[in-house]
């Protein structure tokens, strides 16, 4: 309600029940509204108020990062002032306390802000900060507990999100679910997307292949999301921990697993870090059908060899120690041969030109594209469903425990 409609179209709006205006011989139906203010539910409502944002934010000093416009600086170095916006709600970062508190009544000249201190909660993320070790720890016990009622999953929990090897059944006539578990199911694979793109990594990849069935799922695919569910019982409390070390770097793991999805297509995983905790990772059916596992690893390369130019850009942007090449790393020594190597071989020549982005990133000092054993691959979790002692390992290398 703080941006203002002066300047565009001007629109109009039934009376409120309650704030009804008559005319003299009491008839209410004849008068409307004219809005003065944005109001949410309008399509342009939350472009006004970006408008109506960012000036004042400029005003005082800030300015929009050109790599991520929901993050405003404001000075340099020892004195840099941050401010994370989500529609209404921000999180400033500074120095000291006093240099908070200065944003904050520069703000207040403009609108009616309530300072709640220091953020225990932020997007449904329980927030929590350890002084000591110097660490932010983000969580979701409470909407954990939401998904717990909602999916209705019995008793007893589960060691990992999905059985070792787990696989898809067919969708046919007999194993079809009925319309009141059809909509539980996804609904609570909803839920779950939320989990695994916040502060749950570990069920990513469980989560991805419940959401490729979610046009037709079947019996199969609910006892499977109702396995992922146990597993979240058995581990409610698990989060993401922010600045595990000292180190200010970036670096990823990538992995792929050929040919594991009905039409033949692989599976891509990665991760990244930053001060030694996970901050991206994703899990992808890739689009093209790799020939082989050299292939499968080599188009997996793509996404992330793009995510590190971006977050080199943004690295600059805070001012933070300069990182040419940033490390990306690999279990498949082939697809990290064929990079580095001049020319083309028989192995990747048929690729599309699009393919061969990393290769020419690698050839410009981007990226480097460094060997990790298998059993280190952090993205290994993110391609395929691991056994008990294999999960728990994953779960380590990404920082969960």
């Amino acid at each position: 309600l703080n941006a203002s409609r002066e300047d565009v179209e001007t629109v109009y709006m039934r009376q409120p029940t309650g704030f009804e205006y008559a005319d003299a011989e009491g008839d209410k139906n004849q008068w409307v509204c004219t809005l003065n203010q944005a109001l949410f539910g309008l399509r342009d409502s939350a472009f006004l108020w970006n408008e109506e944002m960012d000036c004042k934010l400029r005003q005082i000093g800030f300015h929009p990062l050109d790599d991520d416009p929901c993050v405003y600086v404001k000075g340099k170095g020892t004195e840099l002032t941050i401010m994370m916006i989500h529609v209404d709600d921000f999180i400033i970062a500074a120095p000291t306390d006093e240099d908070i508190e200065k944003v904050v009544n520069e703000l207040r000249q403009y609108y009616d802000l309530k300072d709640l201190g220091e953020p225990k909660q932020y997007l449904n993320c329980a927030l929590h900060r350890d002084y000591d070790n110097c660490t932010i720890t983000m969580s979701q016990e409470a909407y954990i507990q939401k998904v717990l009622r909602t999916a209705n999953a019995g008793s007893g929990w589960k060691d990992t999100p999905l059985p070792a090897a787990w696989r898809e059944s067919p969708a046919n006539a007999s194993n079809v679910l009925d319309d009141d578990s059809f909509d539980q199911y996804q609904s609570v694979v909803g839920m779950l997307n939320w989990l695994a793109v916040k502060t749950r990594p570990d069920i990513r990849f469980a989560v991805t292949r419940l959401q490729h069935r979610l046009a037709n799922p079947t019996f199969e695919d609910l006892h499977a999301m109702q396995h992922v569910v146990k597993y979240l019982r058995h581990m409610p409390d698990v989060g993401i921990t922010l600045g595990r070390t000292p180190e200010l770097r970036f670096y990823a793991h990538v992995d792929a697993s050929h040919a594991d999805w009905e039409d033949s297509k692989s599976t891509e995983g990665s991760i990244w870090y930053f001060a030694g905790s996970p901050v991206i990772w994703t899990t992808k059916k890739q689009t093209i059908t790799a020939n082989s596992t050299t292939v499968a690893e080599w188009c997996a390369l793509d996404q992330p060899t793009r995510d590190a130019m971006w977050l080199g850009k943004i690295a600059r942007s805070f001012m933070l120690p300069e990182q040419r090449p940033i490390e990306i790393h690999t279990d498949n020594i082939n697809s990290q041969l064929l990079l580095t190597k001049k020319g083309g071989k028989s192995a990747n020549r048929w690729l599309d030109l699009r393919w061969f982005f990393v290769k020419d990133a690698v050839a410009q000092g981007h990226v480097d594209i460094r060997r990790v054993d298998t059993k280190k691959n952090a993205a290994d979790g993110f391609t395929k469903a691991l056994a008990k002692e294999q999960f728990e390992t994953f779960v380590g290398l990404i920082g969960m425990i």
